[in-house]
């Protein structure tokens, strides 16, 4: 089963706007996996510039390379107001391709302030032929006046990941012992040797199950707590992978969570 077909709620909403000559401006996917609502804003950028799948635009579409349709994602692990800005600068130019143009910013949670600020302006005098597609774990952690000048649509999460019992356990010890998170991992030396990394997925990927359950029962008591935690696995996952010192990147990771 794919994202077209997982989300398929979504799909049928975007396909009657379109038919219907009332596709909005800026829409904001919330929930669900991260893939999903990336499959899904390349499907609404080729339905934006009428492509069928197969077609050699919507091929580069989903390759990255449509001059249309930019991606923005954190650099680091903030969404820079230069990001936005260049994205501002871009709705001004003349498309390089025939047809509107695309933007995608992904993890809009991670928006600095400033970026925010500068979406708010671009969103509230938006160019002609622009569509803006918003991507974030939840809606609530994102300011109102964005949440309400877009389209709001909720993905689902159909998939349940199997975690490693140990590494869960660990997982909720961090949250429940009472301990400095330092001390609880220090205890745990010979459990993370040689899996920091699975221990990091394991954390986000724990978190991203309580945050679906909270979206799907309407309790908002939780929400903003889950998503920093589940940004600061993401962040260490990042870090890793630059090849971070493994356990300057735990040190991190703890340090933010202490600080949360």
């Amino acid at each position: 089963m794919n994202a077209l077909t997982r989300q398929a709620h979504v799909i049928d909403v975007l396909q009657r706007a379109q038919k219907e000559d009332r596709l909005a401006h800026a829409y904001l996917f919330f929930g669900g996996d991260h893939q999903d609502k990336v499959d899904v804003s390349k499907y609404f950028a080729k339905l934006v510039l009428d492509l069928k799948e197969g077609d050699v635009a919507a091929n580069l579409i989903d390759n990255d390379q449509h001059p249309n349709v930019i991606r923005i994602k954190p650099e680091s692990k903030n969404i820079k107001k230069e990001q936005v800005a260049f994205l501002k600068t871009e709705a001004t130019k003349k498309a390089v391709e025939q047809g509107a143009k695309i933007y995608i910013i992904e993890q809009a949670e991670a928006m600095s302030t400033a970026a925010t600020n500068g979406l708010l302006k671009f969103l509230e005098e938006p160019e002609q032929a622009t569509y803006i597609v918003l991507m974030a774990q939840a809606k609530e952690v994102l300011l109102s006046t964005i949440v309400s000048r877009t389209i709001n649509l909720p993905f689902k999460r159909l998939r349940q990941v199997a975690f490693d019992p140990e590494l869960l356990d660990l997982v909720v010890q961090l949250e429940t012992s009472g301990q400095a998170p330092e001390i609880t991992l220090a205890t745990h030396q010979s459990l993370l040797k040689d899996r920091v990394a699975e221990f990091l997925e394991t954390y986000q990927g724990y978190y991203q199950q309580e945050l679906d359950q909270q979206l799907a029962s309407n309790e908002a008591h939780y929400i903003k707590s889950y998503v920093k935690k589940i940004r600061f696995a993401l962040v260490a996952q990042a870090n890793l992978k630059m090849n971070m010192n493994t356990q300057l990147c735990l040190d991190l990771f703890l340090q933010q969570i202490r600080d949360a």
